[in-house]
């Protein structure tokens, strides 16, 4: 089973191909989610992924979680971001730590 963003129609999708439970399409994949920004809580230290979804979804998570866990960070993906890049955070352990150093020195346009 493979859980992905797609961009789509100007929306991030998220596609689960292969679950044996869900309604599919005929072309086998299950529309998990649809946003028009994907964001994504994770631990600044070690780049632990711990939440990825909707932003408000995500962000009450993160406004419920922040005094627990001590490094909890949150980014949001401005629209457009390459969809490519998101699902590496998902499949790429640490990566989300690499994008975030990435875009908080990014120069502001």
């Amino acid at each position: 089973m493979t859980t992905l963003y797609e961009l789509r129609y100007g929306s991030y999708y998220l596609i689960r191909k292969g679950s044996p439970n869900a309604v599919t399409s005929p072309s086998g994949e299950h529309i998990v989610l649809m946003c028009d920004q994907v964001a994504m809580c994770f631990d600044v230290e070690s780049g632990t992924l711990f939440k990825h979804g909707a932003h408000d979804v995500v962000q009450s998570w993160y406004q419920a979680q922040r005094l627990n866990i001590f490094n909890l960070a949150l980014l949001v993906f401005p629209a457009g971001h390459p969809v490519e890049d998101i699902n590496r955070c998902l499949t790429t352990s640490g990566h989300i730590g690499e994008v975030y150093k990435r875009l908080m020195l990014a120069p502001e346009v």
